[in-house]
């Protein structure tokens, strides 16, 4: 019998090896468009799928370079004609400062986020050069998904629940407390805030939904649920 998964992000994952129940924590609340920006940027610099959507049909502006955090970022920036010429080889932001050297440096950037991502990044470029945060968008948490899933668990109906990130945690943990089911982050930043809710967690090799559905079919193979 497939193993049931309850993915929390809003993407719809395909696959044939487990049965995947899409229960997204996270929408998205769009911000007004501002005016108060340059037109043409040395960089452009996008760390999630929905920035990469939600900036092509807002904004028009242009960049000389592009940075990507993560294999679907860059897939999402290819997809709307963009070629990326810098993406860390892991994929958070303690891992874009480690491997940026100096190209980033006395550059107009132009970064396009989350009212919620973390600070790491802006902070370091603000070192370097000029940079323009815009905010986009801001993350709005469901809680009558939280409370489906809930539901979904204490029926004894989800082997495995996965977060993708670290305001999804929030999402469900603000409401109820840890889980006994098997839980799998997407990354290090995610893990650290089921920590911080006193929740254990797995996480597979490479920061990807892929890599999850991997991760959990070899602990189903090794009887670890």
């Amino acid at each position: 019998m497939k193993p049931v998964v309850v993915m929390t992000d809003s993407g719809q994952t395909q696959t044939d090896e487990v049965e995947l129940v899409h229960i997204p924590l996270i929408g998205i609340e769009v911000l007004p468009v501002r005016s108060d920006y340059h037109q043409h940027y040395d960089w452009l610099i996008f760390t999630s799928q929905n920035a990469v959507e939600l900036f092509s049909q807002l904004y028009d502006i242009t960049a000389d370079h592009i940075a990507a955090i993560g294999v679907k970022t860059q897939a999402a920036l290819e997809e709307q004609g963009y070629t990326v010429d810098y993406l860390p080889s892991e994929y958070n932001q303690e891992s874009f400062i480690a491997e940026a050297g100096r190209r980033f440096d006395n550059k107009r950037i132009c970064l396009p986020a989350s009212t919620q991502a973390r600070p790491a990044l802006s902070r370091f470029l603000g070192t370097r050069g000029q940079v323009d945060r815009i905010d986009l968008y801001r993350p709005a948490p469901s809680r009558s998904a939280a409370e489906q899933i809930h539901a979904m668990i204490e029926a004894q109906k989800v082997d495995v629940l996965t977060f993708m990130s670290p305001s999804a945690v929030d999402a469900y943990y603000s409401l109820y407390a840890p889980v006994e089911i098997t839980v799998v982050a997407i990354g290090p930043v995610t893990r650290n805030r089921l920590s911080d809710y006193g929740q254990e967690c797995v996480m597979p090799e490479e920061a990807t939904k892929e890599q999850m559905i991997i991760k959990i079919l070899e602990m189903r193979e090794q009887n670890e649920f």
